[in-house]
């Protein structure tokens, strides 16, 4: 008569266990950085939602509103508490403006993990429609418009 044992030994279980931890080490960093460029749209989204009031602004003023005006006006999403933020918060907003040009930049807020997102640290838009990016050292990056 056979006595067959059913089960998995320690070494078998110890492989599996070994094999999951790589193939994580290697999904969730991937995972974490894909999830901080699809973030990137929430930026993009506030800055041409700004962009687009302050030109309805400006063709009924003739002037750009900062962030002081903005705040005051309620354009551009202030809200009440002073802060703009994008729709999703994961990014703050500001304004400059001159007398006929104005800057909106998008900046990670330093609450959430997308201010790890390094190689597109700030997205700028001007009144020309011009899209430029910055990462965290204050260098132009490239590609992050195109997320």
């Amino acid at each position: 008569m056979k006595h067959t044992t059913k089960g998995f030994t320690l070494i078998e279980l110890m492989i599996v266990v070994a094999i999951v931890a790589i193939i994580a080490a290697i999904a969730l960093p991937s995972y974490q950085e894909q999830v901080r460029r699809s973030r990137r749209s929430d930026a993009m989204s506030a800055v041409m939602d700004c962009a687009s009031d302050q030109e309805r602004r400006y063709s009924v003023r003739s002037a750009y509103a900062d962030t002081a005006m903005a705040q005051t006006e309620g354009i551009c999403g202030f809200n009440s508490g002073g802060q703009l933020n994008s729709t999703e918060g994961y990014y703050t907003i500001a304004i400059t403006t001159t007398t006929d040009s104005f800057s909106i930049v998008a900046q990670p807020t330093p609450k959430n993990s997308q201010n790890l997102d390094t190689n597109c640290d700030q997205f700028i838009l001007s009144e020309t429609g011009q899209k430029t990016s910055m990462n965290s050292s204050s260098v132009a990056s490239t590609n992050c418009w195109k997320n």
